[in-house]
């Protein structure tokens, strides 16, 4: 496939056959001529470079251990490996700095996130690009550099940390090219990366101006319990007299011959309301982070809620920190006309050739 900087050159050639046949002019057919002696050399490089650098070449995506919090910084690591012996060189990463962030809500998660839509005027760009063979526009990729035999390169990109929400960042792609960048063939390309990005925790009780209780017309976090008799069943006991018929179980007076009764125990939650109006959602965010932390280190179940209605019940436990983080991570406000937005950081910083050790 041709690069920007190929096509030039084949549509340069062009001209100066044109011109060459119009005014006589055989400097411009030798012109031409070594033009395409350069594209003939340059797919010659890369049809034999190809095959082995799909062979040996790996492309992965690192992706953080930990949650990541709003203005705390993070990032993601591109892992370039070459399992073959022979060294590579010329290879350039396409992609790695168009990121945007959506809030999908409480039930959104990673695997109900599709691609967004196509459109019209990028569907004919690509349909135009693939009917004349063209490739990827290297003026913005990153130069990997010499990559040894069996080495190993990574390149961090930062993940933008300015709000909350699910960051996705699109596919990453690897491409080989000859030493003169006219030709590029893709070797390798990544998934799509998603990373959520979580609030930070208002300590309850935090500084004036932070308790969203503090205003009369604002409902972060409110605690309540279970109603009296419970809602969780516990199991089966003989019946006593006094008992609802109501909490009968059937099924083992006809397994048994004796009656008994279903038992519930009443389980206490801390049900937290996060108010999603656009300009009370994050300090209510961070509030309600706070609030239900707490809970959770005092092993008390939390309910979240928001004023739309959207409910989620986190219990105590190893993850419990993080489930609670990530949900109120995903809040969207109330009234937005759009849950997604892009963002466009500072370019990747190229990674130093030769081989790289973790």
């Amino acid at each position: 496939m041709l690069t920007g900087r190929g096509l030039f050159l084949v549509a340069s050639s062009l001209l100066l056959v044109l011109a060459g046949l119009a005014y006589g002019v055989e400097e411009f057919l030798l012109v031409a001529v070594a033009t395409g002696a350069l594209l003939a050399c340059g797919g010659l490089a890369l049809w034999r470079g190809v095959p082995s650098a799909r062979r040996g070449l790996r492309l992965e995506v690192d992706r953080p251990v930990r949650d990541l919090y709003v203005d705390g910084g993070g990032s993601i690591g591109l892992l370039l490996s070459n399992a073959g012996r022979r060294p590579l060189a010329a290879l350039w990463l396409d992609g790695g700095r168009d990121w945007r962030v959506t809030f999908p809500g409480f039930a959104g998660t990673i695997r109900d996130l599709a691609p967004p839509p196509e459109g019209p005027r990028a569907r004919r760009r690509r349909r135009l690009r693939q009917a004349v063979g063209l490739g990827p526009d290297l003026a913005g990729a990153v130069g990997v550099g010499a990559l040894a035999g069996h080495g190993l390169v990574r390149l961090p990109v930062d993940v933008p940390s300015s709000s909350r929400g699910l960051w996705s960042l699109a596919p990453v792609t690897l491409w080989c090219t000859d030493p003169l960048r006219l030709v590029a063939w893709r070797v390798a390309r990544t998934d799509a990366v998603h990373v959520v990005v979580v609030p930070r925790p208002t300590p309850p009780g935090g500084p004036p101006g932070s308790d969203p209780g503090s205003r009369p017309d604002h409902h972060a976090a409110a605690p309540a319990s279970a109603s009296g008799g419970g809602d969780e069943f516990a199991g089966l006991r003989p019946y006593v007299p006094g008992d609802r018929l109501t909490r009968l179980h059937w099924p083992a007076l006809a397994r048994t011959d004796e009656l008994m009764s279903r038992s519930f125990v009443e389980v206490h939650r801390l049900q937290i309301v996060v108010d999603t109006r656009p300009w009370e959602i994050e300090s209510s965010v961070s509030h309600a982070a706070g609030t239900g932390i707490a809970a959770l280190e005092a092993g008390t179940p939390v309910e979240l809620r928001t004023s739309g209605g959207d409910e989620i019940v986190v219990s105590p436990g190893p993850m419990g920190r993080s489930a609670l983080l990530r949900a109120l991570a995903l809040v969207a406000p109330v009234g937005a006309r759009d849950g997604t937005r892009s963002l466009r950081p500072a370019p990747v910083p190229a990674a130093p050739g030769g081989a790289w050790r973790p």
